[in-house]
Order: C-alpha cells, then structure tokens, then sequence
C-alpha cells in the first residue's frame, strides 16, 4: 500500500527480510521511520464508486480505531487502511457490521502482525 501527502510518502511492505537496506537506502535522500505491527484491511465492492458517502460510513465505522494510512481512488472497488495489528479483528467487525453495499473485506496481515 502506498499513499502520498504534500510532504510525506508512505509504503507498507508485506515482508521485512530486506527491510534494513530498504531503510539505509531510502535514508540517503529522506527521513525514514518504521512503524511495525501494522495490518492492512481491505474493503471491496461492486459499488463502492457509486455511492458518495461510502468512504465517510467506513470511517464512521472505524471511529473507534486509530487509522494510520488510506489508500482510495487506485481502484473503483477497493478502499484499503492501515490500522495497528492488535486492533485488526475489531476493524474488520466494525466495517463488516454496517450495510456499506459491499462484498467482502479482506484482511491483509503485515509483519510483525
């Protein structure tokens, strides 16, 4: 998962064999920081893009858990976040028990999750 800001590129990597020369290289040009035991959780659907207040019922339903990172608009069908690994079960229950019109949402474990 990638996303961007003004001032700040983020990624999540899915194994962290090589994560010390992904680091040691991207610090020569940046300021890098790790944040571990991360999982990413997918929302997927048919109709996610035809209804506007979609991404708001879905943080709606997030309002409890702390999200690090979004991911929408690479896809029609799929909004993907970034929560802490000890809260995935309860993100996935949260999004899963409100009518979002969607098909499934997957879970997505990173290292150290």
């Amino acid at each position: 998962m990638i996303t961007t800001s003004e001032v700040a590129l983020s990624i999540s990597i899915d194994n962290d064999a090589a994560l010390n020369e992904i680091v040691k290289e991207l610090e020569t040009f940046s300021t890098v920081s790790v944040d571990k035991n991360q999982t990413i959780i997918c929302i997927v659907g048919n109709e996610i893009a035809a209804h506007a207040d979609t991404l708001k019922k879905v943080f709606d339903s997030l309002s409890n858990i702390d999200v690090r990172m979004v991911s929408y608009g690479g896809s029609l069908y799929n909004i993907s976040v970034l929560v802490d690994a000890q809260k995935k079960e309860a993100g996935v229950t949260a999004v899963e028990q409100r009518p979002l019109w969607l098909i499934n949402v997957i879970l997505i474990q990173l290292f150290g999750s």
